[in-house]
C-alpha cells in the first residue's frame, strides 16, 4: 500500500531501500523497509511482503529499533485484531490517512477522532531509568559520580543524562561547589517534575513475548526473574493478575537465552501462554522481586481504560509513588 503524504499536518517523506545486510535473512525476503520522515523525525517504514503475521513483524520492528535507534513504522492493511495488538506493544503503523498511530510522535487516529500533541523526543533508557529514582526520591543527594557507580556507567555519560534531564526539569539538581546532585525534593516539587518529565517518558516495555515451556508454569518459578506488570501490581494492591505471570529482562539476547534454557515455544496471548516476558529498555531493578513503581506504573500506564479495577490500581500506585 501507499503511504499518505501527510499526516494530520506532518508531511511523510519516502527516501529509499534499507539496506538489510547484517540483518537475519528473512528481513530482506519477507519485508520491504524504506528510510523516511514523519514531520522531521527520521524513522523506518516496514511493509510486510506477504500476508501479516504478527509475531516475526513485532520481533523484525523490535530488532530494528534496537540496531537502528529509529522508531519502525508498520505500513500494511491491518485486520481489527492486529492493530490493536501493536497498539498494545505501542508499535506505530498507517492504514491510511484516516487510520495511524504514531506514538513517538503523540499521534492517533485510530477510529475517526484525531488526538495530537506536542511532539517530543523521549528521554534516553538510562536516562529515564535516572529519573525514576529522581521522582521516588531514592537517589536524593546523589552525586554525578555515585550515580555513575549505581547505574555502572561511566562519568561523561551520566553527565549526559543529568544535562537530558535538566533541560526539561533543571528543579531536579542542585549544587555543591562544582559537584551536581540529585535535588532533595519537596512532595510539591516531585509533583511537578512528574509533570514536566512524563510525556519524555516512555513505557520501558519494548517488546512483550507470551511464551509457552515444555516442562509447563513451574520452570518460571526458580529463574530469579524480576517480576513486572499485572504481577508485580496484584502484589501490593486489589487487582487480579493474568491467568500467567509476568517477568521483565534486560534485553533480546537474555529472552531468546530464557527461551533456549527453558525450552519455551512464543505462542499467542490467547493459545494458554504460562509467561509473559516483558523486554525493558533498560535494567529491571527489583530489590524485592518486583520491579521499582516508576517503572511499573509507565509500563501499564497506557492499559488504564481497560477495567476499572485496573484504573483504581494504577491511581493507588501513583499515590504511592507521590505523583
Amino acid at each position: 500500500m501507499d503511504l499518505p503524504k501527510n499526516l494530520l499536518g506532518f508531511p511523510v517523506e519516502e527516501e529509499g531501500q534499507l539496506s538489510l545486510k547484517g540483518f537475519p535473512v528473512f528481513f530482506s525476503t519477507q519485508y520491504e523497509v524504506k528510510t523516511g520522515k514523519i514531520g522531521s523525525v527520521d524513522c523506518l517504514f516496514v511493509s510486510p511482503r506477504n500476508d501479516t503475521q504478527l509475531i516475526p513483524l513485532m520481533k523484525t520492528v523490535a530488532r530494528l529499533q534496537a540496531d537502528l535507534y529509529r522508531p519502525c513504522v508498520v505500513v500494511a492493511p491491518l485486520s481489527s485484531y492486529q492493530v490493536r495488538r501493536l497498539t498494545e506493544e505501542g508499535v506505530a503503523w498507517v492504514v491510511s490517512a484516516e487510520r495511524f498511530f504514531l506514538p513517538f510522535l503523540g499521534l492517533s487516529l485510530a477510529s475517526g477522532q484525531g488526538e495530537r500533541r506536542r511532539p517530543s523526543a523521549y528521554l534516553t533508557p538510562q536516562a529515564q531509568r535516572l529519573v525514576g529514582h529522581i521522582i521516588d526520591r531514592s537517589w536524593a543527594g546523589k552525586s554525578t559520580s555515585e550515580v555513575a557507580d549505581l547505574l555502572g556507567k561511566s562519568l561523561p555519560s551520566v553527565s549526559n543524562y543529568f544535562a537530558e534531564i535538566a533541560r526539561i526539569a533543571p528543579e531536579v539538581f542542585d549544587s555543591r561547589g562544582r559537584a551536581r546532585l540529585v535535588a532533595e525534593l519537596s512532595p510539591r516539587q516531585v509533583r511537578e517534575a512528574w509533570r514536566a518529565l512524563e510525556p519524555f517518558l516512555p513505557s520501558p516495555c519494548r517488546r512483550r513475548a507470551y511464551l509457552k515451556a515444555a516442562e509447563g508454569v513451574d520452570v518460571w518459578f526458580d529463574r530469579g526473574l524480576a517480576q513486572a506488570g499485572l504481577t508485580a501490581l496484584s502484589a501490593t494492591t486489589m487487582v487480579g493478575d493474568d491467568p500467567w505471570r509476568t517477568y521483565a529482562v534486560s534485553s533480546f539476547q537474555e529472552l531468546d537465552a530464557l527461551m533456549t534454557a527453558t525450552d519455551a515455544q512464543e505462542v499467542e496471548e490467547g493459545d494458554g501462554p504460562d509467561a509473559l516476558i516483558e523486554v525493558w529498555s533498560y535494567p529491571p531493578e527489583a530489590p524485592n522481586g518486583f520491579v521499582r513503581d516508576l517503572p511499573l506504573y509507565l509500563s501499564l500506564r497506557d492499559r488504564g481504560g481497560e477495567d476499572p479495577r485496573l484504573d483504581d490500581a494504577l491511581e493507588e500506585l501513583a499515590e504511592r509513588i507521590g505523583l
